[in-house]
């Protein structure tokens, strides 16, 4: 790469705009009723599993802001 700094920096911002996208959407799986499910195409039979996703997306989103901040650790 001709600019490796420049390149992190953009990696972080990219990781930080995933991190927010993966909060929001396991949020939004937790708290929204089953029609407002069923309006993003959801089907919902069981909250257990939409309650289970939404706890997941919000681990990956911790995951992906640890990931930004030791960048240099995560070389991977």
């Amino acid at each position: 790469m001709s600019n490796p700094g420049g390149a992190r920096k953009w990696l972080k911002v990219l990781l930080f705009l995933f991190a927010i996208h993966s909060f929001t959407a396991g949020l939004l799986l937790i708290i929204l009723p089953d029609d407002g499910l069923a309006y993003f195409g959801f089907k919902v039979t069981n909250r257990f599993f939409t309650t289970q996703s939404g706890v997941f997306h919000i681990v990956m989103s911790v995951c992906y802001v640890l990931a930004a901040i030791k960048l240099e650790q995560s070389r991977i």
